[in-house]
């Protein structure tokens, strides 16, 4: 439980990868990761998720030439927030 934030953020980090392959497998260890975790608990990771996709747009921007539409590969997945909603709706009822 104590690696789970920093395994969130290297996933998602992930999501700057062009490699189909990659992308599956990080969303699909990333749904795995975020099932686990009790939904009265998923507010606290609002954060790490934050930073994980940042950091995906840091490495997508040194990626994608000037005037070109930055576009993070893993979120352009069909379904691709599946496994971070569940975060995001808990923080917006939780508050």
């Amino acid at each position: 439980e104590e690696h789970v934030p920093a395994l969130m953020q290297l996933l998602l980090g992930l999501f700057a990868d062009t490699d189909a392959r990659v992308l599956k497998v990080a969303w699909t260890a990333l749904g795995q990761v975020t099932a686990q975790i009790p939904k009265e608990d998923l507010p606290a990771y609002l954060k790490y998720v934050q930073a994980g996709l940042s950091s995906a747009l840091v490495t997508q921007r040194r990626h994608t030439k000037k005037g070109e539409e930055l576009l993070l590969p893993g979120l352009c997945q069909p379904k691709a927030l599946t496994p971070i909603l569940p975060i995001f709706l808990q923080g917006v009822l939780q508050g």
